[in-house]
């Protein structure tokens, strides 16, 4: 009762993480498929690492004009903050996108699913490592159950190689690695500089965008160069105002990520990103037929269980590390930080009585 007690307290914060979550699920599902459309119905622009790099760039472009004329105050950054703090951010989106690319055209979609429902494990790794978590068995046995719920829920027909295993695995690797440094940047405490969501957008974007640059130009390149030659200038104009398009709604899924970072922990963003895997393979099958099977539907339903545990963990562990608000915010109290689920319950009912 008492952390049922517990949501119904802090009910307000935990509106506002699900109202971001589900629209960064909109967000996310709208480039998703803009950019499948682009890539598999618009005749020869088969070129998503050049996709993503405009995405980071218009999203900078965005972010700088936000800060100019809204904000009117550019942050400013020093060059060790830039290295050791925004650059590792940047190199970790890029090599997670740039490999998971390469990766999709080397495995099929069914494979890469699964592979990715590994990121949990991977973020629970680095959060360890980088002491935003303290190791738990029941964190531990929830995170696993999540991954074999999804594992379960995407077997199929599998077609793939070890190199795109390796690659789609590294790029989930270097994706945690991102997702902790994000939190910590976002995250911090006393006298030490936050970050905030439009700032981290604003330093990390043009990182991104030119770190891909190599893969844009040894993979792709060429092959532009003959898409811009073949191509009538009205098409190419078309195309650029869809890039316009991808870019700004990349810009407002960074922004809302950013936030739901701020507001709970990379690892919490890790279980809702394989929440929208499970939910995504269950609407295939309703909208687009795909088939399931016993095992499949067995497996979305472990997952969603151990989501669930996953968040009834969180609201019995002391929230000094990490806040989790996907699971419930934190008593809004500057005490609470260093205060257990139970004794927050107590200070609200000895306020309560006063």
């Amino acid at each position: 009762m008492d952390f049922i007690r517990y949501y119904m307290t802090n009910w307000k914060s935990l509106a506002v993480t699900l109202l971001l979550v589900v629209i960064w699920y909109g967000i996310s599902t709208t480039i998703i498929l803009v950019t499948k459309w682009a890539v598999s119905e618009v005749p020869g622009f088969e070129f998503p690492l050049l996709i993503t790099t405009t995405n980071n760039l218009g999203a900078y472009v965005w972010s700088l004009l936000f800060i100019r004329f809204v904000i009117r105050n550019i942050p400013q950054c020093s060059k060790e903050q830039l290295l050791y703090s925004f650059f590792p951010v940047s190199v970790g989106i890029a090599l997670e996108i740039g490999l998971s690319n390469i990766a999709l055209s080397l495995l099929s979609v069914a494979l890469s699913t699964l592979l990715k429902g590994s990121a949990p494990l991977f973020v629970m790794f680095w959060c360890l490592v980088l002491g935003t978590e303290v190791f738990r068995l029941n964190l531990f046995f929830s995170i696993g159950l999540i991954c074999l719920g999804l594992a379960l829920t995407s077997i199929g027909n599998y077609s793939g190689n070890v190199v795109g295993i390796i690659l789609q695995l590294t790029a989930v690797a270097a994706g945690g690695f991102r997702w902790c440094l994000m939190q910590i940047l976002l995250q911090r405490r006393g006298n030490e500089h936050r970050v905030s969501a439009l700032e981290l957008t604003y330093y990390t974007a043009p990182l991104t965008a030119l770190v891909l640059v190599p893969f844009v130009v040894g993979l792709e390149g060429k092959s532009f160069l003959v898409y811009l030659t073949n191509t009538a200038s009205s098409q190419v104009v078309f195309m650029i105002l869809i890039l316009l398009l991808i870019s700004t709604f990349v810009f407002l899924l960074l922004i809302v990520e950013y936030l739901l970072v701020s507001r709970t922990s990379s690892l919490a963003m890790a279980v809702a990103a394989v929440f929208k895997e499970g939910t995504t393979i269950i609407g295939g099958a309703v909208w687009f037929h795909d088939r399931l099977s016993i095992v499949n539907i067995a497996g979305f339903v472990v997952c969603q269980i151990g989501i669930l545990w996953y968040m009834f963990s969180r609201t019995q562990q002391n929230p000094n590390l990490s806040k989790d608000p996907i699971l419930l915010n934190q008593v809004e109290s500057s005490k609470s930080d260093s205060l257990s689920v139970q004794e927050q319950l107590r200070v609200i009912q000895d306020s309560e009585t006063q």
